[in-house]
């Protein structure tokens, strides 16, 4: 039998143990008045019937509507002769679907039983199920050869991830694998890593040194977010683009060589207050607040393949003096706001402390509101 008529199958039974045990019940009222004991022994039977039933059409979910035969633990069977094809709609019967009546059903706390529901998709448990083991750290085989850690279970100060877990080489670090490992100051991320995930070393509250492998391609968002002992960092020339809010509150990191990057994401350096300098040779494209909060910053020495600048990315630069001007740059880019209406790109806003521009010859206008509030400009 398919689950279809199974389904027709256990309707039809669930329906006349209910009237059966309805019926016993209005007869022993009829015998025994005010007797009320042996109609809840009635009732506590017919759960428990209810329930057998209710896991038997669970089984059913193993399989597929095309089943010829589907057959159970219990050793009996039915083809589809023995229950007909008469189609009936359970619903149109019954009412509510009787196969279904108790899946939700409160557990024994009045709270509804979640014990067999999938778990939520953003659950981020530390030891997620069947992940393989190597060391102290658990990681996922990812395509049959490589490997993805997901998490770090050591206490070690001094990390040299390995380059293979097994027979896997690593090429991912996963998202969240080691976030929160306030213990770690130092970490070398071996060449086979070609991704590191989300948030992957948030809050490592004491990591002071990085050494990013030259294989490393791709990067989520924030992988070192917070970390505030951060001050060296080795970007290799594989990595062109810096991922949104990659160092936010990064406050020891004093400066960061990103001469092959052409991409700085959104927030990418928000609030690095002890960043006095980094080395721009390709970057194309500078995100909305990238910079935001950098106060060490005195001066911007921008290359010419600057194009793009997005919406207050040197905001509160309180302490940027002085500007060398892009010849690339022809657009500040706007952003918008919570009622819908558009904000102008006020790259420099805030920049209380600018002083000077230095405009190459060439330029023939400056984007709008660029430098919108910067009252202390006397030269450009």
């Amino acid at each position: 039998m398919n689950n279809r008529g199974w389904k027709r199958f256990l309707a039809v039974l669930i329906a006349a143990v209910m009237v059966g045990n309805q019926f016993l019940v209005y007869a022993h009222a009829e015998k025994n008045p005010g007797d009320t004991e042996a109609a809840a022994d009635y009732t506590g039977e017919l759960n428990g019937l209810l329930s057998g039933l209710s896991e038997i059409n669970d089984e059913l979910s193993a399989y597929s509507d095309e089943d010829e035969t589907v057959r159970f633990d219990t050793g009996f069977s039915f083809s589809e002769e023995d229950a007909g094809t008469e189609e009936t709609s359970d619903t149109d019967q019954y009412g509510e679907d009787a196969y279904d009546m108790e899946e939700n059903s409160p557990g024994p706390d009045g709270q509804e039983d979640v014990s067999d529901h999938p778990e939520d998709e953003n659950d981020e448990s530390d030891d997620p199920l069947g992940a393989e083991r190597y060391g102290d750290y658990e990681y996922e085989i990812l395509n049959g050869t490589y490997a993805g850690i997901t998490a770090y279970k050591g206490t070690d100060t001094v990390i040299s991830i390995p380059e293979r877990m097994g027979s896997y080489e690593v090429s991912r670090i996963g998202k969240n694998a080691f976030k929160g490992k306030t213990a770690i100051t130092q970490i070398t991320i071996p060449s086979g890593v070609q991704t590191i995930q989300d948030y992957a070393f948030q809050n490592c509250s004491a990591l002071e040194t990085v050494s990013l492998g030259t294989g490393l391609e791709t990067v989520g968002t924030g992988i070192f977010y917070g970390c505030t002992s951060l001050n060296h960092v080795t970007i290799p020339g594989s990595l062109t683009t810096i991922g949104n809010y990659m160092f936010y509150g990064c406050t020891s990191l004093s400066s960061i060589d990103l001469k092959n990057v052409t991409g700085i994401g959104n927030y990418a350096f928000y609030n690095c207050s002890g960043l006095t300098s980094f080395d721009l040779k390709k970057t194309v494209t500078i995100g909305a607040y990238a910079f935001s909060g950098c106060t060490g910053l005195t001066r911007m020495d921008f290359p010419d393949s600057v194009a793009t600048i997005t919406y207050r990315a040197f905001y509160n630069c309180t302490n940027l003096q002085s500007i060398g001007y892009p010849m690339g740059w022809t657009t500040a880019e706007r952003s918008t706001i919570d009622n819908g209406t558009w904000k102008y790109g006020c790259i420099f806003e805030g920049c209380t402390a600018l002083k000077s521009i230095t405009v190459p010859e060439g330029i023939t206008s400056i984007p709008e509101y660029a430098f919108f509030g910067c009252n202390k400009l006397e030269e450009l």
